[in-house]
């Protein structure tokens, strides 16, 4: 169960956006995603979700090659937990988990009482069984996160893509999430999650790939290759990195941002 790939390279036309980008991601590891605005973080996403077709180079998920794949084959292997979600219609939290199930069944029918099970015991491995009666739309930022990672549970799945789940959450929510995706990595779930914050990289994740130019720039553990010359490379801003009881905390130098 993982997901390798070799040398990916895709183009919007004639903008070339990712350009030989090699990587493999483990079960029971979160792999963090960094780079800053526009490097091709989301369409690496979109390439291993099946989403983009004309990618040059090679995506293997447990073992299976993304392009020889149906949609729903793929929706077997790999849930996608989006940044946000605003449903049209005002679902409850357990409807909204309940929707992860339809994978499992025929397009015309509806989930039944193995469904209902399997969605509350995807609420509860993520924390939200709490949430289970109430509106989604009048959930904090950080609950309709839990929900819709709930609702990837739900699908069955093992591998999970999240793309920047805590960019719109404020502190405590963001530290609430990572830590239940945490949680969910050690107990074997493959992670991969796009993120701005390398400080979330090097709390949470077992390993880091940084994007830059649509290149691979560094990929291995968080402790071994961010450094002040990455985050520099990176964001093009100058830190120092500052140890304190056992953590690696980033401070920004005052006046170092170009």
């Amino acid at each position: 169960m993982s997901i390798e790939v070799e040398k990916l390279c895709f183009s919007y036309g004639r903008r070339e956006v990712l350009r030989d980008v090699s990587f493999t991601a483990r079960p029971g590891e979160l792999t963090l995603v960094l780079g800053p605005n526009g490097v091709g973080k989301s369409t690496l996403f979109r390439c291993i979700l099946g989403l983009l077709q004309d990618w040059k180079g090679s995506i293997r998920v447990e073992g299976a090659d993304v392009r020889t794949l149906r949609v729903r084959e793929l929706a077997r292997r790999v849930a996608y937990i989006p940044q946000s979600h605003y449903p049209t219609f005002n679902y409850s939290a357990f409807d909204m988990v309940l929707m992860g199930t339809t994978r499992r069944t025929s397009p015309f029918v509806s989930p039944g009482k193995k469904e209902r099970e399997a969605a509350m015991e995807a609420m509860e491995a993520a924390g939200a069984a709490y949430l289970r009666d109430r509106s989604y739309h009048r959930l904090s930022g950080g609950e309709q996160q839990l929900v819709l990672i709930a609702r990837a549970l739900a699908q069955d799945t093992r591998v999970l893509l999240m793309d920047e789940p805590a960019a719109n959450l404020d502190y405590g929510n963001q530290l609430r999430l990572m830590e239940q995706v945490r949680a969910l990595a050690e107990r074997g779930y493959l992670i991969l999650l796009n993120s701005h914050n390398p400080q979330h990289a090097l709390d949470y994740a077992h390993r880091v790939l940084a994007i830059r130019d649509g290149r691979t720039r560094a990929f291995g553990k968080p402790g071994e290759v961010l450094t002040p010359e990455l985050i520099r490379e990176l964001y093009g801003v100058e830190v120092d990195f500052l140890r304190l009881e056992g953590r690696c905390l980033l401070s920004p130098v005052r006046g170092g941002a170009r």
